[in-house]
């Protein structure tokens, strides 16, 4: 049923990045603001798709406060860790006119939670594992995807 459909039609627009010499803070407070878990890292200066950050690496980076370094500590970890020291460096990605299909097969395949989706170089989205759960919870978006293939 999905395999017409194009990503396009299910990504999330205009998503929030992250440039790769940012700190961890920044990745934290735009993670918990937006209630996301997947931020496209673009280079520090220009636009190209450098890495991902995900809520993950940000676990792994609080595992200081499990190893005993206190509190104080750790959060001067957010504070002084670049994003590109933790992000996983290039990312597997989908253009707008990947089918959902393959995208979802993508996924799957090498157990990602996130696709940011380029077009022409530009990051234009990114497409998560929340989207795929918005499709089959909202019929209105089915709906939109029949009409976006037709």
């Amino acid at each position: 049923m999905f395999s017409v459909f194009r990503v396009r039609s299910l990504m999330t627009t205009a998503p929030e990045f992250l440039r790769s010499d940012e700190v961890l803070r920044v990745a934290d407070d735009l993670m918990g603001m937006n209630r996301i878990r997947h931020l496209p890292v673009l280079a520090s200066h220009s636009n190209e798709l450098v890495g991902v950050v995900t809520q993950r690496d940000l676990f792994r980076s609080g595992l200081a406060r499990k190893l005993g370094i206190d509190d104080d500590a750790a959060e001067a970890a957010l504070d002084a860790v670049l994003v590109g020291s933790v992000m996983t460096p290039d990312p597997m990605w989908v253009t707008p006119d990947t089918t959902v299909t393959e995208a979802a097969e993508r996924m799957i395949e090498y157990k990602i939670g996130c696709l940011p989706v380029l077009e022409d170089g530009r990051l234009v989205g990114i497409l998560t594992e929340s989207n795929f759960v918005e499709l089959m919870a909202s019929e209105e978006l089915r709906a939109q995807l029949r009409r976006d293939a037709d």
